[in-house]
């Protein structure tokens, strides 16, 4: 009596492990995405579990019905199987936990953005805040006039509003005379002719009975007029020396002011001889001085 021949390959046992290699395939296919698929790739990892002890219990009944070598090879194949799964599981693991460490950091770097976010535009308000304040300090600048030197305060020179001034002061007892000389007309500005069509002298310094009078000459311009004019000291009379100091200012105590100190003096009576002090050459914006 033949035989009877077993077929291994029935279709219980090939349906078995057809669906093992497609769950296997899946799992390649979804595993790495770790996106939505997730808990599918889990569910499909569970069936393939089952679907191994289904081979299990299937081989133990097919151990002693086929060929040793046939049995050998379907064990390995089944050993791999559980392998794959096992790795498969284990990636899945790890995925997991990097996913998890990854939407941490997402959440933390999105804080952090937030954050961030939040001090940019406070940086922007303060930023709006410090130009106003910086254009307020500006306009009370502005506002303000500047106080610079002796005679200088309130936007006037010696309580004189002028835009050009020429000062010279001293304190001993002699008579000390500011000479201003249009150098395109030869007009003089002095004692003699306070007022001229260039400009006035405040006053005439003749004597001072206190050394701290605080008495001074001064030429100015209530209204700039352009030209180059001389600058000249006389000493008049008196019987001691004169130490002299001065300057020039165009708009005084204003932010543009301009102020030009010139060289100290020390003079004596010199037969009323002018002593040239130097060029002072005057436009609308600015003035120069040039000493001799």
């Amino acid at each position: 009596m033949k035989r009877k021949e077993i077929n291994i390959f029935g279709t219980s046992f090939l349906d078995l492990l057809s669906g093992a290699l497609a769950a296997v395939i899946i799992l390649f296919i979804i595993v790495p995405k770790m996106s939505s698929e997730q808990q599918e790739a889990l569910e499909e990892i569970e069936r393939m579990n089952v679907q191994v002890e289904e081979l299990s219990s299937l081989m133990e009944q097919l151990e002693n019905s086929v060929p040793q070598d046939v049995y050998r090879e379907i064990e390995q194949r089944l050993e791999q199987l559980q392998e794959t799964i096992s790795d498969l599981t284990s990636e899945v693991s790890n995925l997991q936990e990097t996913l998890a460490r990854v939407q941490s950091e997402n959440e933390e770097l999105t804080n952090e953005l937030n954050r961030l976010s939040n001090v940019e535009s406070e940086l922007a308000q303060m930023r709006i805040e410090n130009r106003q304040l910086q254009e307020r300090i500006q306009e009370l600048q502005d506002q303000q006039p500047q106080q610079d030197g002796q005679g200088i305060s309130d936007g006037k020179v010696f309580g004189i509003d002028a835009k050009v001034g020429v000062v010279c002061f001293w304190r001993e007892n002699v008579d000390v005379d500011l000479h201003v000389r249009n150098l395109a007309t030869g007009q003089i500005c002095n004692y003699s002719n306070k007022t001229t069509s260039f400009g006035n002298l405040n006053e005439d310094i003749q004597s001072r009975s206190d050394p701290d009078d605080d008495r001074f000459e001064l030429f100015y311009q209530r209204d700039i007029v352009p030209g180059r004019y001389e600058i000249s000291l006389v000493y008049y009379k008196g019987s001691s020396y004169a130490n002299i100091e001065g300057y020039i200012v165009m708009n005084p105590g204003k932010r543009n002011q301009i102020k030009i100190p010139y060289r100290d003096l020390r003079m004596s009576q010199n037969g009323r001889i002018p002593i040239k002090i130097g060029i002072l050459t005057i436009s609308e914006n600015a003035i120069d001085f040039q000493e001799y």
